[in-house]
């Protein structure tokens, strides 16, 4: 046993050390074998993670582009109004969605936000658009009734402010949103409203200008037009009214015609039987006299040849009467004031065979001819140049004639086209105006009638507005007044190659 304590003088050890056993205990640090374990297990974790990460964000990619594509594709598809279009975009997204197993808890941590986000935007469009939608096609439906309405305006004009109250009524109910709610409302007092005056304008264009010119008029539906409006109604009643005019005057001068017709026949019966061996008597020209109550120099004319006196022709008012008749002018009414006086009875029947029979002459078919090519179309009225072209190509066509006066009526309807092709060039006009949307045919042999089927296929099927089909439509018609023209000018151009 050992003595004192080491280190103390005297101390004495039990145990010599160099009997005990050498062992070497190593020291254990933790740096070098748990530390490098810990860190590659988390840089596989980390990779694992990027990786899981970098899948997430290309497939949500694909997610929102394949989405995007088919949305808009169910928006062609969609029916009018677009109802349960939000419904079936959510049940196609979460479709998709289904592909992709979140209960990986690393897949659940980078895609689960972004599908929320995705879902949420794409629900968010839908609706919007469904609500749009929606509105659209019940502003259309208002449009449409209105529409319906305002053929009843045209119609019954005393209705219009019982019909405008039906269609705003309908305007109201249909949950439009402020905005659209007064445009479609504005649309219905408009477009009945106008209907009603052109309806009035129709019966009696005097008194309806009257009104539209009166400020403060008590007239409930003529108060409801805008300025602008008014003007326009102005402008056709003005038409109108002139049109009432003309049409007056015209059938003024047919009656005038006609009575002149009568008359001349009667004096060509009067020369005719002047030449028999019965002759003409006072009592025969008084049988006829009532025809000539409208033509004194007839009745004059008729009593000298009953009086059996003989009248030498006078050149000097026979030939300019001849060339007249010859041009296609009634001269009816100053051969019959000549006629017995300085026209012979056989002079004055072939003047009034020519004047009043109108036969077809080389100048007067000329001009007709040119006229046809002019036709004027729905648009061609209000077109100044189109017009300007129609009075070049007749001066032409006159010209023509008087520079070749022994033509024949084939020679002069031949030229007539040649000058029409000239001046109307429909080539030019075709490449100037604006194609239709729904062109069927070339652009030189338009399919008119396979442009209208498509264009209103297209309203129908709601591709296109009522609005915008108005507008086609009235492009159609131009596009149809020129082919017709074209084939006129084709027709004719054959049958003079013939």
């Amino acid at each position: 046993m050992a003595r004192g304590e080491p280190g103390e003088a005297g101390y004495t050890p039990e145990v010599s050390p160099e009997v005990l056993p050498r062992k070497i205990i190593p020291e254990v640090r933790r740096t070098p074998l748990v530390a490098g374990i810990e860190g590659l297990a988390g840089a596989v974790e980390r990779k694992y993670t990027g990786d899981v990460e970098t899948y997430a964000g290309n497939e949500l990619a694909d997610l929102r582009l394949g989405m995007s594509q088919a949305m808009e594709q169910a928006k062609t598809n969609a029916a009018p109004g677009a109802e349960g279009f939000t419904t079936d975009v959510l049940k196609q997204f979460d479709g998709r969605a289904k592909q992709y197993d979140l209960s990986n808890p690393y897949l659940a941590r980078a895609m689960g936000p972004g599908l929320n986000r995705l879902r949420d935007q794409f629900g968010q469009e839908a609706l919007a658009y469904e609500a749009q939608a929606g509105i659209k096609y019940r502003q259309q439906s208002a449009i449409d009734t209105t529409d319906k309405l305002a053929m009843i305006a045209a119609q019954h004009p005393d209705q219009a402010e019982d019909l405008v109250g039906q269609a705003l009524k309908q305007v109201k109910s249909s949950r439009l949103g402020p905005d659209v709610e007064l445009e479609t409302s504005r649309y219905v007092i408009g477009a009945i409203n106008k209907s009603a005056v052109e309806a009035r304008i129709q019966a009696d264009p005097y008194r309806t200008m009257q009104q539209l010119l009166t400020p403060e008029t008590a007239d409930t539906t003529i108060q409801a037009l805008k300025p602008a409006e008014r003007e326009v109604l102005l402008s056709h009643a003005d038409a109108m009214l002139h049109q009432r005019v003309a049409d007056a005057e015209r059938l003024e001068a047919m009656r005038d015609k006609e009575e002149r017709q009568n008359a001349s026949a009667a004096l060509t019966q009067l020369m005719v039987k002047s030449q028999s061996t019965d002759g003409v008597s006072m009592a025969d020209v008084m049988k006829v006299a009532p025809l000539f109550r409208h033509e004194p120099a007839a009745l004059s004319s008729a009593m000298a040849i009953a009086s059996g006196k003989s009248v030498d022709t006078d050149p000097h008012v026979y030939l300019p009467l001849l060339q007249r008749a010859q041009a296609g002018e009634d001269v009816s009414s100053d051969v019959m004031a000549a006629a017995g006086h300085s026209l012979s009875t056989q002079a004055a029947a072939q003047l009034l065979q020519i004047g009043d029979r109108g036969l077809p002459n080389a100048h007067k078919q000329a001009l007709d001819s040119v006229d046809g090519y002019f036709k004027q179309g729905l648009f061609d009225k209000y077109d100044p140049s189109f017009n300007a072209k129609h009075v070049d190509a007749k001066n032409a066509m006159l010209d023509w004639l008087r520079a070749n006066p022994n033509a024949t009526p084939g020679q002069a309807t031949a030229a007539a086209g040649d000058i029409a092709r000239t001046y109307l060039p429909v080539g030019d006009a075709m490449a100037t105006l604006d194609r239709p949307r729904f062109m069927k045919g070339t652009q030189l042999a338009p399919d008119i009638d396979g442009t209208i089927r498509a264009t209103r296929d297209a309203e129908l099927a709601h591709r296109i507005s009522h609005e915008e089909a108005v507008q086609q439509m009235a492009l159609i018609a131009q596009w149809a007044a020129i082919a017709d023209r074209a084939a006129r000018l084709g027709a004719q151009r054959k049958a003079t190659t013939q």
